[in-house]
């Protein structure tokens, strides 16, 4: 017997709409706007958190002026604990 159950698909559970991260690059102070925004962690190449905010709005703000150059992630979860994540380049 070769048939196999159909499942419903399975959605990835993302912030929606997508959060936007600007300026990017940026030398500075980055704002990240959303929906329902929570949360939003800055990741180095090593994997370490390095940056946060928190709170419960349309809009955070984190400042990347104290960081070397270079290419980072943005972890970013809204208040259903949706996730997604963003990269911004620090000049």
């Amino acid at each position: 017997d070769w048939n196999v159950d159909e499942n419903a698909p399975t959605l990835p559970t993302t912030v929606n709409p997508n959060p936007t991260v600007n300026p990017n690059p940026t030398n500075g102070l980055v704002t990240i706007s959303g929906k329902d925004l929570k949360s939003a962690e800055v990741i180095n190449a090593l994997g370490q958190c390095v940056a946060s905010a928190t709170g419960e709005s349309e809009r955070l703000q984190i400042d990347l002026s104290g960081l070397p150059a270079g290419v980072y992630f943005v972890n970013i979860t809204d208040t259903e604990g949706r996730k997604c994540v963003r990269k911004v380049v620090k000049e």
